[in-house]
């Protein structure tokens, strides 16, 4: 995950920007945690990061080791290609926790802007922006809790499009 420091200062920042999204407390994580994370990386050599976006969390530190992006990949021998064209309705689908830090405000906003007729957003897993927030997207979106692992690949295969989470620049006029 990213540097604690980085989080902090995107959840200040996107609270600062969406502040009817924010659902409770920042996240934070213990100092006992806190102090842990800074000793092993002192200690490091080399960092593996999952995304560019933690690198450049940990590259902020000032570190003088090197820090590489070793991303978690993504399985598609586990799903099969269509066999035909897609029909009816076209399907965006967003899985994964949706919350300040990953923009899933962006991402509801966005869909609303973009009113595409005969389409859908799907969202799977947990949302964790205020209700009052998200009631204000009802029947833009259909929600997912939860979908098990073993249907995920079905999911994924009957989607037009995956949504990827994370907030680069973004301005709404």
């Amino acid at each position: 995950t990213p540097h604690y420091q980085t989080t902090a200062e995107v959840f200040r920042e996107e609270a600062r920007r969406w502040p009817d999204a924010v659902a409770g407390p920042p996240p934070v994580e213990p100092e006992w945690k806190r102090r842990r994370k800074d000793a092993e990386l002192a200690l490091a050599t080399r960092v593996s990061a999952a995304s560019t976006f933690t690198k450049q969390s940990i590259d902020r530190l000032g570190l003088s080791v090197p820090v590489t992006v070793a991303s978690y990949g993504f399985p598609v021998e586990s799903f099969e290609a269509r066999a035909q064209a897609p029909q009816g309705k076209f399907t965006v689908l967003s899985v994964g926790s949706h919350d300040l830090r990953k923009g899933s405000q962006y991402l509801l906003e966005a869909w609303r802007r973009a009113a595409i007729r005969d389409a859908e957003l799907h969202i799977v897993g947990a949302i964790r922006l205020a209700k009052s927030f998200v009631d204000g997207y009802a029947g833009t979106f259909v929600h997912h809790p939860h979908i098990p692992k073993s249907e995920l690949g079905a999911r994924y295969g009957a989607a037009d499009l995956l949504a990827r989470k994370g907030i680069q620049t973004v301005t709404f006029e």
